[in-house]
This record gives C-alpha cells, sequence and structure tokens, in this order.
C-alpha cells in the first residue's frame, strides 16, 4: 500500500502468525533498524518456498524463518537502480536460484544460488519508460506485464502488454508471446511449473499453455532422406498489433 513522501524511508513489513485464525499475532517487524540501516524503501516482496524477498530502492534482501518463528536476514544484494519489481525461482533440474529484477527499462536475471556472490547471467531490454506490473519467472520463460508511454509520430500512446520471453532473449523485440490489453487493468498469473498463463483484463479471462517452438524439416529430395543436409530458413517477425 502506499505512503507519504515523508514516510517512504521508513517502511516496514508485518509478519503475522496465523496459527489461531481468531488470534493473530506478530512474529516479526522487519524495518530499517532490524537490517540496519538509516532508511528502507520497500517497492514490493515474494513469499517464496518459506522465505520472504524484500525489495528496496536500492536493493534486495532475503529473510528465512528458523526455529521458533525467528527471522534472520541470509542475504542481500545491493543495486542502486530503481528496481520496483522482483521474482523468484528455483531450479528443479540443479537447484540454482534465480531471481529477476525489474525497472522502467529492462528486466536483469540474477544468479543468486550462492548469497555472498550474486552473478548477472541477462538483462531484458523493455520499451522506455516502462512501469512492470506482474513479474514471473521459470525454467523456460519471463512473463513480463507492463504499461509503457511511447512516441509515435507527433504525438504518444500508451501501450498495455504482457511480454512472454524464451529464457536469455535479451530484448522485447524477440518476445515468444504477446499479449495485448485494452487499458493498464488487466492482471497476469503464472504457474511456474506447467508454464500456464491466466490473463484477466477488459476482454475476459484467457489462458494459454505457453510450450517452446518447434520445427521440423523434411528434405523433398528423396535420395536425401536419413541423411544430413545444410539449408537456409529466412523469416520475419513482427509486431501483430503495429
Amino acid at each position: 500500500e502506499e505512503v507519504d513522501a515523508s514516510s517512504r524511508d521508513n517502511t516496514y513489513l508485518e509478519v503475522f502468525s496465523m496459527a489461531d485464525v481468531y488470534n493473530p499475532w506478530i512474529v516479526k517487524l522487519i524495518d530499517r533498524s532490524f537490517i540496519g540501516r538509516k532508511s528502507f524503501s520497500i517497492t514490493d516482496f515474494v513469499v517464496y518456498r518459506g522465505d520472504i524477498y524484500l525489495l528496496d530502492t536500492r536493493g534486495l534482501f532475503r529473510f528465512e524463518f528458523t526455529k521458533g518463528l525467528n527471522v534472520r536476514l541470509v542475504g542481500s544484494y545491493e543495486a542502486d537502480q530503481g528496481f520496483t519489481k522482483v521474482a523468484v525461482f528455483q531450479s528443479t533440474l540443479d537447484g540454482k536460484e534465480f531471481i529477476a529484477l525489474a525497472n522502467s527499462h529492462a528486466v536483469y536475471e540474477i544468479d543468486w544460488t550462492v548469497n555472498y556472490q550474486p552473478v548477472e547471467v541477462a538483462k531484458y531490454s523493455l520499451l522506455h519508460n516502462s512501469f512492470v506490473q506482474s513479474l514471473w519467472l521459470n525454467e523456460d520463460f519471463v512473463v513480463i506485464q507492463a504499461s509503457a508511454n511511447v512516441t509515435v509520430g507527433n504525438g504518444s500512446m500508451i501501450n498495455n502488454y504482457t511480454w512472454v520471453m524464451d529464457r536469455g532473449d535479451r530484448t522485447y523485440s524477440t518476445a515468444f508471446k504477446i499479449i495485448d490489453h485494452k487499458s493498464w487493468r488487466a492482471i497476469t498469473q503464472f504457474c511456474r511449473k506447467d508454464s500456464r498463463l491466466m490473463v484477466g483484463d477488459e476482454r475476459g479471462i484467457s489462458t494459454y499453455q505457453l510450450v517452446e517452438p518447434y520445427l521440423t524439416i523434411h528434405s523433398a529430395n528423396q535420395g536425401l532422406v536419413g541423411q544430413s543436409f545444410s539449408s537456409v530458413i529466412q523469416a520475419v517477425s513482427k509486431d501483430p498489433y503495429y
């Protein structure tokens, strides 16, 4: 929830115990004094596999629950790049942990498997002056719901898209899937396990099953059946809404 300008550097997160739903009680208050900083401006948070990820204007903090319902800081990623959204994913293949951080012009993918040694592995460019509303990450895709004020001729227009990118694709211009929304009044939910995307906007609710594309080529020359051969494929990709 938003705060006024005088309180933006003193935001906090309250963690409640719901063991008794009729009598919830505060387990921990995470604020600037808890992490030993003069200011703490929370822009987003995620609870993933029992850990809490708090995004501040100057970095990301990871907290875990210990025995006795205590909360402790186990990692931080300092980054003064105006990040406003965070997504977290842990691979079931190799156990690596990845985070995605979004600001007004890009999404950064970080390998945070080792808490004290984060490594940037990819950067996905966005339309200039984008406002990212939702951000998701799994084994194959990065899903970004964003609005952007773009220049068209002598004027401007607001673009409201959900971009589905293959991991490592780098830019919105090569997005795997583009979903257009009439306005910013849209919501996306993404199931990381089976890459199923649900989109709700002014048109209604739609679901998408995301599957990696594949292309099979067969030679018309019967003499090449069962043999390897070289070929050239030419294709043009464009935004269907322009």
